[in-house]
Protein backbone atom coordinates (compact mmCIF):
# COMPACT_ATOMS: atom_id res chain seq x y z
CA UNK A 1 0.00 0.00 0.00
CA UNK A 2 1.23 3.40 -1.19
CA UNK A 3 1.83 6.00 1.46
CA UNK A 4 -0.13 9.67 1.04
CA UNK A 5 1.84 12.94 1.02
CA UNK A 6 0.43 13.40 4.44
CA UNK A 7 1.75 10.20 5.96
CA UNK A 8 5.33 11.63 4.72
CA UNK A 9 4.96 14.76 6.13
CA UNK A 10 4.45 12.69 9.40
CA UNK A 11 7.19 10.54 9.13
CA UNK A 12 9.45 13.34 8.29
CA UNK A 13 8.13 15.88 10.69
CA UNK A 14 7.88 18.90 8.04
CA UNK A 15 4.82 20.36 6.93
CA UNK A 16 2.36 18.81 4.69
CA UNK A 17 2.99 22.15 2.06
CA UNK A 18 6.31 21.71 2.07
CA UNK A 19 6.23 17.79 0.93
CA UNK A 20 3.73 19.06 -1.32
CA UNK A 21 5.53 21.79 -3.30
CA UNK A 22 8.80 18.83 -3.59
CA UNK A 23 6.32 16.27 -4.61
CA UNK A 24 4.59 18.60 -7.17
CA UNK A 25 8.43 20.06 -8.05
CA UNK A 26 7.41 23.29 -7.05
CA UNK A 27 10.46 25.98 -6.54
CA UNK A 28 11.86 27.56 -3.01
CA UNK A 29 12.88 24.58 -1.07
CA UNK A 30 16.30 24.14 0.08
CA UNK A 31 18.02 20.62 -2.10
CA UNK A 32 18.63 19.50 1.39
CA UNK A 33 14.91 19.65 1.96
CA UNK A 34 14.12 18.10 -1.56
CA UNK A 35 16.38 15.35 -1.44
CA UNK A 36 15.20 14.63 1.97
CA UNK A 37 11.61 14.05 0.74
CA UNK A 38 12.30 12.17 -2.40
CA UNK A 39 14.51 10.11 -0.53
CA UNK A 40 12.18 9.06 1.81
CA UNK A 41 8.96 8.92 -1.19
CA UNK A 42 10.93 6.23 -2.62
CA UNK A 43 11.85 4.43 0.06
CA UNK A 44 8.09 4.26 1.90
CA UNK A 45 6.30 3.58 -1.63
CA UNK A 46 4.98 6.40 -2.80
CA UNK A 47 3.18 6.59 -5.73
CA UNK A 48 4.06 9.04 -8.48
CA UNK A 49 1.74 8.31 -11.01
CA UNK A 50 -1.06 10.04 -8.60
CA UNK A 51 1.03 13.49 -9.06
CA UNK A 52 0.36 15.38 -13.10
CA UNK A 53 -1.00 18.91 -13.52
CA UNK A 54 -4.44 18.52 -13.39
CA UNK A 55 -4.12 16.25 -9.82
CA UNK A 56 -1.67 18.66 -8.34
CA UNK A 57 -1.86 19.84 -4.71
CA UNK A 58 -3.20 23.28 -4.30
CA UNK A 59 -2.15 25.76 -1.58
CA UNK A 60 -3.13 28.53 -0.04
CA UNK A 61 -0.97 30.53 2.27
CA UNK A 62 -2.07 32.58 4.79
CA UNK A 63 -0.18 35.59 5.99
CA UNK A 64 -0.04 36.90 9.51
CA UNK A 65 1.49 40.61 8.81
CA UNK A 66 2.55 41.97 12.38
CA UNK A 67 3.56 45.60 12.24
CA UNK A 68 3.82 46.18 16.21
CA UNK A 69 2.51 42.54 17.23
CA UNK A 70 0.18 44.43 19.95
CA UNK A 71 -3.02 43.48 18.59
CA UNK A 72 -1.94 40.17 16.32
CA UNK A 73 -0.85 38.12 19.15
CA UNK A 74 -1.37 34.90 20.37
CA UNK A 75 -4.93 35.64 21.71
CA UNK A 76 -8.00 33.29 21.58
CA UNK A 77 -9.43 35.10 18.82
CA UNK A 78 -6.74 34.31 16.21
CA UNK A 79 -6.13 31.06 17.45
CA UNK A 80 -10.44 30.39 16.71
CA UNK A 81 -9.82 32.59 13.70
CA UNK A 82 -7.15 30.06 12.20
CA UNK A 83 -9.47 26.89 13.22
CA UNK A 84 -11.64 28.45 10.57
CA UNK A 85 -9.00 28.92 7.87
CA UNK A 86 -7.97 25.14 8.33
CA UNK A 87 -11.08 23.07 8.71
CA UNK A 88 -12.61 25.44 5.02
CA UNK A 89 -8.92 24.86 3.51
CA UNK A 90 -9.30 20.65 4.67
CA UNK A 91 -12.74 20.66 3.41
CA UNK A 92 -11.63 22.19 0.13
CA UNK A 93 -8.77 19.84 -0.32
CA UNK A 94 -6.14 22.74 0.00
CA UNK A 95 -2.96 23.08 1.73
CA UNK A 96 -2.50 25.53 4.50
CA UNK A 97 0.49 27.09 4.46
CA UNK A 98 1.12 30.00 7.32
CA UNK A 99 3.73 32.81 7.16
CA UNK A 100 4.67 35.60 9.78
CA UNK A 101 5.90 38.42 8.11
CA UNK A 102 7.06 40.63 10.61
CA UNK A 103 7.69 44.65 9.33
CA UNK A 104 10.66 44.80 11.66
CA UNK A 105 12.79 42.27 9.30
CA UNK A 106 14.25 42.86 5.90
CA UNK A 107 10.76 43.60 3.88
CA UNK A 108 12.26 42.47 0.40
CA UNK A 109 13.48 39.23 1.75
CA UNK A 110 9.99 38.20 2.87
CA UNK A 111 8.28 39.14 0.30
CA UNK A 112 10.89 37.50 -2.28
CA UNK A 113 10.46 34.45 0.06
CA UNK A 114 6.64 34.94 -0.35
CA UNK A 115 7.11 34.68 -4.22
CA UNK A 116 9.33 31.50 -4.25
CA UNK A 117 6.64 29.58 -2.13
CA UNK A 118 4.69 29.22 -5.31
CA UNK A 119 1.29 29.31 -3.28
CA UNK A 120 -1.94 29.28 -5.66
CA UNK A 121 -3.41 32.38 -3.48
CA UNK A 122 -2.45 34.20 -0.28
CA UNK A 123 -4.86 34.99 2.49
CA UNK A 124 -3.62 38.18 4.13
CA UNK A 125 -3.87 39.05 7.80
CA UNK A 126 -4.59 42.94 7.71
CA UNK A 127 -5.60 43.95 11.22
CA UNK A 128 -2.30 45.80 11.79
CA UNK A 129 -1.84 46.65 8.48
CA UNK A 130 -2.31 50.55 7.10
CA UNK A 131 -2.27 51.89 3.44
CA UNK A 132 1.06 52.17 2.67
CA UNK A 133 1.77 48.46 3.60
CA UNK A 134 -0.51 46.90 0.74
CA UNK A 135 2.71 48.52 -1.81
CA UNK A 136 5.02 45.43 -0.43
CA UNK A 137 2.45 42.67 -2.01
CA UNK A 138 1.52 45.09 -5.39
CA UNK A 139 3.65 42.94 -7.63
CA UNK A 140 2.78 39.71 -6.28
CA UNK A 141 1.35 37.37 -8.86
CA UNK A 142 -1.28 35.44 -6.96
CA UNK A 143 -4.71 35.97 -5.86
CA UNK A 144 -4.99 38.40 -2.64
CA UNK A 145 -8.15 38.33 -0.25
CA UNK A 146 -7.25 40.73 2.95
CA UNK A 147 -8.78 39.46 6.17
CA UNK A 148 -10.47 41.51 8.76
CA UNK A 149 -9.44 45.34 7.52
CA UNK A 150 -10.47 47.29 4.40
CA UNK A 151 -9.25 50.20 2.49
CA UNK A 152 -11.32 51.77 -0.52
CA UNK A 153 -8.60 52.28 -2.64
CA UNK A 154 -7.08 48.99 -3.12
CA UNK A 155 -8.22 46.29 -5.89
CA UNK A 156 -8.62 43.34 -3.37
CA UNK A 157 -11.43 41.36 -1.82
CA UNK A 158 -12.03 41.86 1.57
CA UNK A 159 -13.56 39.69 4.49
CA UNK A 160 -14.24 42.12 7.34
CA UNK A 161 -16.44 42.53 10.61
CA UNK A 162 -19.42 44.62 10.35
CA UNK A 163 -18.12 47.12 12.96
CA UNK A 164 -20.68 49.28 12.93
CA UNK A 165 -23.51 47.22 12.92
CA UNK A 166 -21.79 45.79 16.53
CA UNK A 167 -21.26 49.21 18.18
CA UNK A 168 -24.70 50.58 17.07
CA UNK A 169 -26.10 47.55 18.85
CA UNK A 170 -24.21 48.24 21.97
CA UNK A 171 -25.27 51.79 22.34
CA UNK A 172 -28.81 50.46 20.96
CA UNK A 173 -29.64 48.08 23.93
CA UNK A 174 -27.71 50.62 26.71
CA UNK A 175 -30.25 53.84 25.29
CA UNK A 176 -33.07 51.26 25.72
CA UNK A 177 -32.03 50.21 29.34
CA UNK A 178 -32.35 54.37 30.01
CA UNK A 179 -28.44 54.53 29.86
CA UNK A 180 -27.29 58.01 28.41
CA UNK A 181 -24.12 59.00 29.95
CA UNK A 182 -22.39 56.31 27.86
CA UNK A 183 -18.05 56.44 27.38
CA UNK A 184 -15.92 54.71 25.00
CA UNK A 185 -12.72 53.01 25.68
CA UNK A 186 -10.53 53.59 22.66
CA UNK A 187 -7.26 51.45 22.23
CA UNK A 188 -3.95 53.70 22.04
CA UNK A 189 -3.33 51.56 19.03
CA UNK A 190 -5.16 52.78 16.02
CA UNK A 191 -6.21 50.19 13.35
CA UNK A 192 -9.21 50.47 10.68
CA UNK A 193 -11.13 48.08 12.79
CA UNK A 194 -11.24 50.31 16.12
CA UNK A 195 -11.70 53.37 13.55
CA UNK A 196 -14.95 51.95 12.37
CA UNK A 197 -15.70 50.88 15.64
CA UNK A 198 -15.62 55.05 17.14
CA UNK A 199 -17.24 56.46 14.57
CA UNK A 200 -20.21 53.56 14.55
CA UNK A 201 -20.10 54.86 18.24
CA UNK A 202 -20.30 58.45 17.54
CA UNK A 203 -22.71 58.59 14.92
CA UNK A 204 -24.97 56.08 16.73
CA UNK A 205 -25.05 58.87 19.78
CA UNK A 206 -25.60 61.74 17.34
CA UNK A 207 -29.15 59.70 15.81
CA UNK A 208 -29.84 59.97 19.47
CA UNK A 209 -29.28 63.52 19.94
CA UNK A 210 -26.74 63.07 22.26
CA UNK A 211 -24.15 64.88 22.42
CA UNK A 212 -20.44 63.29 22.65
CA UNK A 213 -18.82 63.15 25.92
CA UNK A 214 -15.28 63.33 24.85
CA UNK A 215 -14.19 63.52 28.80
CA UNK A 216 -15.88 60.13 28.46
CA UNK A 217 -13.69 59.22 26.06
CA UNK A 218 -10.25 57.40 26.97
CA UNK A 219 -7.56 55.74 25.34
CA UNK A 220 -6.18 52.49 26.58
CA UNK A 221 -3.37 49.87 25.94
CA UNK A 222 -5.23 46.96 24.28
CA UNK A 223 -3.97 44.29 26.98
CA UNK A 224 -5.44 43.70 30.14
CA UNK A 225 -2.35 44.90 32.93
CA UNK A 226 -1.85 48.21 30.81
CA UNK A 227 -5.72 48.82 30.08
CA UNK A 228 -5.93 48.43 33.92
CA UNK A 229 -3.00 50.53 34.74
CA UNK A 230 -3.91 53.21 32.24
CA UNK A 231 -7.84 53.34 33.95
CA UNK A 232 -6.58 53.58 37.15
CA UNK A 233 -5.30 56.84 36.30
CA UNK A 234 -8.25 58.26 34.72
CA UNK A 235 -10.79 57.51 37.43
CA UNK A 236 -10.55 60.58 39.30
CA UNK A 237 -14.19 61.75 39.95
CA UNK A 238 -16.09 61.91 36.59
CA UNK A 239 -17.02 58.32 34.92
CA UNK A 240 -19.89 56.85 32.96
CA UNK A 241 -23.00 55.31 33.47
CA UNK A 242 -21.70 52.62 30.56
CA UNK A 243 -18.39 51.67 28.61
CA UNK A 244 -18.10 50.49 25.67
CA UNK A 245 -14.59 49.23 24.43
CA UNK A 246 -12.69 48.59 21.42
CA UNK A 247 -11.84 45.00 22.36
CA UNK A 248 -12.26 42.18 25.44
CA UNK A 249 -8.79 42.75 26.32
CA UNK A 250 -9.48 46.88 27.25
CA UNK A 251 -12.46 45.96 28.76
CA UNK A 252 -11.00 43.05 31.12
CA UNK A 253 -8.26 45.90 32.45
CA UNK A 254 -10.69 48.47 32.80
CA UNK A 255 -13.08 46.69 34.95
CA UNK A 256 -10.35 45.65 37.26
CA UNK A 257 -10.03 49.58 37.42
CA UNK A 258 -12.90 50.00 38.43
CA UNK A 259 -13.61 47.22 40.85
CA UNK A 260 -10.81 48.22 42.68
CA UNK A 261 -11.94 51.82 43.11
CA UNK A 262 -15.11 50.22 44.51
CA UNK A 263 -17.03 51.01 41.84
CA UNK A 264 -19.93 47.95 41.54
CA UNK A 265 -20.35 46.01 38.09
CA UNK A 266 -23.21 47.23 36.90
CA UNK A 267 -24.76 48.82 38.98
CA UNK A 268 -22.69 51.86 39.00
CA UNK A 269 -21.22 51.14 35.50
CA UNK A 270 -22.32 48.84 32.93
CA UNK A 271 -19.43 47.48 30.55
CA UNK A 272 -19.17 45.93 27.12
CA UNK A 273 -16.13 44.34 24.78
CA UNK A 274 -16.18 43.02 21.95
CA UNK A 275 -14.86 39.94 20.63
CA UNK A 276 -16.27 37.37 22.71
CA UNK A 277 -12.77 35.78 23.75
CA UNK A 278 -13.45 32.69 25.93
CA UNK A 279 -12.35 34.99 29.53
CA UNK A 280 -15.47 36.44 29.07
CA UNK A 281 -17.50 33.86 30.59
CA UNK A 282 -15.20 33.31 33.53
CA UNK A 283 -14.23 37.16 34.89
CA UNK A 284 -16.46 38.34 37.70
CA UNK A 285 -18.89 39.93 36.37
CA UNK A 286 -18.77 38.19 33.23
CA UNK A 287 -18.18 40.67 30.23
CA UNK A 288 -21.36 41.79 28.14
CA UNK A 289 -19.59 42.01 24.44
CA UNK A 290 -20.32 41.78 20.19
CA UNK A 291 -20.10 38.10 19.66
CA UNK A 292 -17.83 38.03 16.24
CA UNK A 293 -18.28 34.45 14.52
CA UNK A 294 -14.47 34.29 13.92
CA UNK A 295 -14.54 30.42 12.62
CA UNK A 296 -17.31 31.85 10.40
CA UNK A 297 -14.79 35.01 9.25
CA UNK A 298 -12.00 32.77 8.64
CA UNK A 299 -14.38 30.32 6.74
CA UNK A 300 -15.84 32.85 4.09
CA UNK A 301 -12.09 33.96 3.57
CA UNK A 302 -10.99 30.88 2.48
CA UNK A 303 -14.01 30.31 0.65
CA UNK A 304 -13.70 33.65 -1.62
CA UNK A 305 -10.09 33.26 -2.13
CA UNK A 306 -10.95 29.56 -3.86
CA UNK A 307 -13.24 31.69 -5.78
CA UNK A 308 -10.38 34.26 -6.91
CA UNK A 309 -8.21 31.99 -7.67
CA UNK A 310 -10.94 29.92 -9.77
CA UNK A 311 -12.23 33.25 -11.54
CA UNK A 312 -9.63 35.87 -11.57
CA UNK A 313 -11.65 38.21 -13.41
CA UNK A 314 -14.36 38.58 -10.76
CA UNK A 315 -15.21 42.34 -9.65
CA UNK A 316 -13.68 42.87 -6.49
CA UNK A 317 -15.99 42.43 -3.32
CA UNK A 318 -16.38 43.06 0.39
CA UNK A 319 -18.27 40.60 2.53
CA UNK A 320 -18.65 41.98 6.30
CA UNK A 321 -20.00 39.43 9.00
CA UNK A 322 -22.19 41.21 11.81
CA UNK A 323 -21.01 39.97 15.35
CA UNK A 324 -24.22 39.95 17.82
CA UNK A 325 -24.45 41.55 21.09
CA UNK A 326 -24.14 39.07 23.85
CA UNK A 327 -25.85 40.16 27.13
CA UNK A 328 -23.84 38.83 30.53
CA UNK A 329 -24.06 40.16 34.33
CA UNK A 330 -21.70 43.44 33.25
CA UNK A 331 -25.11 45.10 32.14
CA UNK A 332 -28.00 45.95 33.61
Amino acid sequence: MSVSAKDLAKKLNISAATVSMVLNNKPGISQATRDKVLTAAHRYGFDFSKIDSKSKTEILNFVIYKKHGVIVTDTPFFSQLLEGIEQSCKDNNFILQITYFNESDSIKEQIDNIKKSDSDGILLLGTEMDLNDFQYFKDISVPIVVLDTYYDELDFDFITINNTRGISEAVNYLIAKGITKIGYLCSSYEITNFSERFLAYCKTLKKYNIEIPCDLIHRLTPSPDLAYNDMKKILISNYAQAYIADNDLIAFGAMRALKELNIKIPNDISVIGFDNMPLCDIIEPPLSTLDVPKNDLGAVAVNQLITRIKNKNLPYIRIQISPTLHTRNSTI
